[in-house]
């Protein structure tokens, strides 16, 4: 039982630099659109950001709901590009950087999508 509960740990941890990046596009956008944050947090479940301007709907919150989308597919694409090239080279780089700018790639587009929450935000008004 506790080797099922360690394997969910190293499970959840993986996904983290991708709820990470998740979380920052948030806190991006919110800045972005004149906004405050409130409260960031990233945790091994998942992440939040709180902000000033409550409510929802309107395209500020289209914008804040959706970047999370736009820029972890991008990076993910980076990185899943330089991991392809770095594990294409003959020995000249270490295979190991290739594999953690691909498990990052992962990561990153695995986070990208719109939660529920940020869904339910996103609605036009």
């Amino acid at each position: 039982m506790a080797k099922f509960g360690v394997w969910r740990i190293l499970w959840r941890i993986l996904w983290v630099p991708g709820i990470a990046l998740h979380e920052l596009a948030h806190a991006l956008a919110v800045l972005l659109v004149g906004r405050q944050v409130r409260r960031f947090e990233v945790t091994l479940k998942g992440g939040t950001v709180h902000h000033t301007g409550g409510g929802s709907g309107g395209l500020s919150f289209a914008f804040i709901a959706f970047l999370p989308f736009l820029l972890g597919n991008a990076l993910a694409y980076i990185f899943l590009k330089d991991a392809l090239a770095l594990l294409n080279e003959p020995f000249d780089v270490n295979p190991f950087v290739g594999l953690i700018f691909l498990w990052l790639s992962v990561s990153f587009a695995n986070a990208s999508f719109p939660s529920n929450l940020d869904m339910e935000s996103a609605r036009w008004d």
